[in-house]
């Protein structure tokens, strides 16, 4: 038998916390008919994608600085998935912070907040102050006010400006300035500051009430996640403290008891904020603090962005790079006014689609859009190691729904998809494999008829469809499966790929595929002689030994129901080339849930084939996101987060973003 590459995964049911009781089985319902699932994909995807189409109220999203610091394409995707969206930026981040300041106090303001501008220690705590005192955050060099921030102070007309930071942060000579530039005299300065970073921030701190909601403690060892806070500690109406990566400074102690918050947020990993430091913040507030973490300083912005989100209604985000501090720190007091986050990015891998994830979220879009969302950006993040040409498919068909087939992301994914076409013009894997664990080891050249089909050819399809793909390039797959070698003996099953060992036994979701694929190209305009014929062929072929909704993995395993994930996909086939008998199949084994009905053939994918067959049967769809994302946290390779991605947002196009 083989070791299937596709869909099936080694991680157990118990690695991804699954019960298999009552509660995880599908509610009853009669199953919807929507066998018109192409056409919806497709008119998902010429309107513009479902993100252009969601029905949530619009927020805006202000990306913070220049074109050189967050490209255009940020820009664009933040505008798409919050609705609105505009650059707040200026010639330096001096300018930039005045742009900021200009959107949150449109007229006079009678508080304003001063720190440094070259470096970030001190300013860390600036941003939960400033949102507290109603006014803007302004930045400045050690020894000289820039001219567009003295012009801002007398638009302002401030009664008092806040300095955060010792006469090594901002000297007096600029903090002079500063006051004259306001109206001389009448201007009332206070300097909060303390001998190290540490200890300024206590001093901030200290202007926050005593018993105060909530607090934050952040590393004062590095910038990212301190900037990324601030809306956090704004939204729990309390400060922002520094504290070393493993020892909590005197200072920052003192000022906790104080506080007494309510609930105490750590920003960042154990790396950041150690273990050690957690227990004696948790004994000095008699609370348990909540670690908000990821794996860079992106996905702890995540991770703090979701404090936020998942608790209010937010107006507005703010996006601003991850790789330096200065237009973070501002757009903290904006994010704060809007109840939004500060989301960081900069030019790692998924990075639009991670901002998309946040700003989906706080703009409230419905939950299956969101775990469309979700489940892509999971998929971004992971490798795609042997499987390319799947990846890469399923990234375009799923980004093409989203948000339309011209989008540059999936014309990105396309030519990844067509630079490891093999030289006969097939696609496979991008390594040597055992396709059936018998020591036949097949070459990195191997042709795979379901990598063809099932993965490259969904892409294909679904491109085609919305005009973005050409009918040539669909045809030449076409002609490979028709000139497709078959199992030995048995005409009417195309082998499991175009290498000779792999001829000796039919596997019959593969060859249910190729009788789709070579449909649904018929369907969509790409004919040849004997392409219709082929297929109801195949699909003849294995209905021989289909029974009760199911079929068997292999002609080696004729009497055993194959998993769920690969009898999802036969009859998903199915519905394209016989929709009664597609029908038949759904009302057959939807109502038993997604867990297996076979013990011995349950694997941590069955949920995954559950999901891919919800577009045709959306009353089903009840229970069924949460052990989803369990199983997209369990994956470890791109192509099995990709299947998850795109049945999710098949569902979404289908039965609705709620």
């Amino acid at each position: 038998m083989p070791s299937w590459p596709w869909g099936r995964t080694a991680v157990s049911l118990a690695a991804i916390g699954v019960v298999l009781v009552g509660v995880m089985q599908a509610s009853p319902a009669h199953a919807d008919n929507r066998n018109r699932e192409p056409s919806r994909l497709a008119a998902a995807a010429i309107r513009g994608g479902l993100v252009a189409t969601s029905s949530s109220p619009v927020i805006k999203a202000s990306v913070l600085g220049g074109a050189a610091v967050v490209p255009d394409p940020v820009l664009r995707r933040a505008q798409d998935v919050a609705g609105q969206g505009a650059r707040l930026a200026g010639s330096d981040r001096y300018a930039t912070a005045v742009a900021v300041s200009r959107v949150v106090a449109p007229a006079r303001s009678s508080e304003v907040v001063l720190a440094s501008g070259a470096d970030f220690p001190d300013a860390l705590s600036a941003a939960p102050l400033a949102s507290r005192l109603r006014g803007p955050l302004l930045l400045s060099g050690r020894d000289r006010l820039p001219a567009s921030v003295a012009t801002e102070l007398r638009r302002l007309v401030p009664s008092r400006i806040t300095v955060i930071g010792g006469a090594g942060a901002l000297s007096d000579k600029v903090v002079a300035d500063a006051r004259a530039a306001a109206g001389g005299s009448r201007v009332a300065v206070r300097r909060l500051a303390g001998p190290n970073r540490y200890a300024t921030s206590a001093q901030v701190a200290a202007q926050f009430p005593a018993r105060t909601p909530g607090t934050v403690l952040v590393s004062g060892v590095t910038f990212p996640d301190g900037v990324a806070a601030g809306p956090v500690a704004a939204s729990l109406r309390g400060p922002v403290l520094l504290t070393g990566p493993t020892s909590l400074p005197d200072p920052v102690r003192a000022q906790l008891p104080r506080l007494a918050p309510g609930k105490v947020v750590i920003a960042g990993g154990l790396g950041a904020v150690s273990a050690g430091v957690e227990r004696t913040v948790a004994s000095l507030t008699r609370t348990v603090p909540v670690r908000a973490a990821g794996a860079n300083r992106y996905a702890t912005s995540s991770a703090l962005a979701a404090l936020i989100t998942g608790t209010t209604a937010s107006s507005g985000v703010v996006v601003a790079t991850g790789t330096a501090y200065p237009d973070a720190l501002v757009g903290g007091v904006a994010a704060a006014a809007a109840r939004g986050p500060v989301l960081l990015t900069g030019g790692q891998r998924g990075a639009l689609s991670s901002l998309s994830a946040d700003i989906a979220r706080a703009r409230l879009v419905g939950p299956w859009l969101q775990l469309s969302l979700d489940l892509l950006r999971r998929q971004q993040d992971l490798p795609a190691g042997a499987y390319t040409a799947h990846d890469a498919a399923y990234q375009a068909a799923t980004l093409g729904t989203l948000y339309g087939w011209q989008e540059p992301e999936v014309q990105a994914q396309l030519t990844r998809m067509r630079s490891v076409r093999k030289p006969d013009g097939t696609y496979g894997m991008e390594r040597a494999w055992d396709a059936f664990g018998d020591g036949s080891v097949n070459p990195a050249s191997t042709g795979y008829l379901v990598t063809m089909t099932d993965h490259v050819g969904i892409g294909m399809l679904a491109g085609l469809r919305a005009g973005a793909v050409q009918a040539d390039e669909v045809g030449s797959l076409v002609d490979l499966v028709l000139a497709w070698p078959r199992v030995t003996g048995d005409e009417d099953c195309l082998a499991y790929s175009n290498a000779p060992s792999d001829r000796r036994t039919c596997v019959y979701n593969v060859n249910s595929a190729a009788a789709w694929f070579l449909q649904s190209a018929w369907d969509a305009g790409v004919r040849r002689p004997g392409q219709q014929e082929l297929a109801q062929r195949l699909y003849q072929h294995d209905l021989k030994v289909y029974f009760d909704g199911w079929w068997p993995y292999s002609a080696l395993t004729p009497t055993r129901r194959q998993d769920w994930n690969h009898n999802a996909a036969s009859i998903d086939f199915q519905f394209q080339l016989d929709v009664v008998a597609g029908q038949r199949s759904l009302d057959l084994v939807m109502p038993g849930g997604w867990v297996h009905p076979d013990p011995q053939a349950r694997t941590a994918s069955d949920v995954m084939g559950y999901l891919r067959l919800l577009p045709y049967a959306c009353g089903y769809r009840g229970g069924v996101q949460e052990p989803v994302r369990q199983l997209s946290a369990a994956q470890r390779n791109a192509s099995e987060a990709g299947q998850l991605a795109l049945w999710s947002t098949r569902t979404t196009a289908s039965c609705g973003q709620r």
